[in-house]
């Protein structure tokens, strides 16, 4: 089951401007865990508290009471929204002393936010 692949093409590209050698290097393989677990990635991020969590975490590192305040949020409110986000490996933490410092988990995720706002911001067209 794992071994699926699911071939992705690029077809933004109009075929004629792209020769065969092109589109096969704009191909990619997926599994179907890879895909999964990708949808349950954006599901984390589905939710605009969440996604606000982490667009802050993009700035600096944050302890739950700070980023209750930033957000005017309960803290357990807060602290069950990272622990998904954690969870999802999204997020990841650091004990100082008494502070649990919360920060986003990789660059991927950094894209992954900053390339989705940044879309989100563009104007839709209806094609």
């Amino acid at each position: 089951m794992d071994d699926l692949k699911v071939a992705v093409e690029c077809d933004d590209v109009p075929h004629q401007a792209v020769g065969a050698a092109d589109r096969a290097a704009q191909r990619e393989k997926f599994t179907r865990m890879q895909l999964e677990r990708a949808a349950t990635l954006f599901s984390a991020v589905s939710e605009p508290g969440r996604l606000k969590i982490i667009a802050l975490l993009l700035e600096h590192e944050y302890c739950v009471g700070d980023l209750a305040q930033a957000l005017d949020e309960e803290l357990s409110t807060i602290s069950a929204r990272l622990r998904l986000l954690r969870m999802q490996g999204l997020v990841k933490r650091r004990r100082d002393g008494k502070h649990l410092w919360y920060s986003v988990a990789d660059d991927h995720v950094v894209e992954l936010v900053r390339s989705a706002i940044a879309h989100a911001a563009e104007p839709q067209s209806i094609a």
